[in-house]
């Protein structure tokens, strides 16, 4: 279901991280995030990846946006593998020198 979705819509309010962002990403679905929290700052940052919304109605007006937006698709995808396993392994290894 998720490999189909064009957007991935997020309604938490300062959610630390969300990884379901991330996972959504990684299948092409843009974000529409609430500005708030590591969803906002570091997955999307701050609209770079995705849009951010702080009332009902901008939200509405984004996931219209994200629905036409076939280049952002593409970005998010790559942008996703940042978040991947094995590149969290590789970087905590290195920054522990194990």
């Amino acid at each position: 279901m998720l490999c189909k979705a064009k957007v991935i819509f997020h309604a938490k309010v300062e959610e630390p991280f969300g990884i379901a962002i991330v996972e959504g990403m990684s299948a092409g679905a843009v974000p529409v995030v609430h500005k708030s929290g590591g969803s906002w700052t570091d997955i999307i940052e701050e609209g770079k990846y995705g849009y951010g919304y702080l009332t009902e109605e901008e939200a509405v007006e984004f996931l219209y946006q994200a629905l036409n937006n076939e280049s952002l698709r593409k970005e998010v995808k790559e942008r996703a593998k940042l978040f991947s396993s094995n590149n969290f392994e590789e970087k905590f290894l290195k920054i522990t020198n194990l």
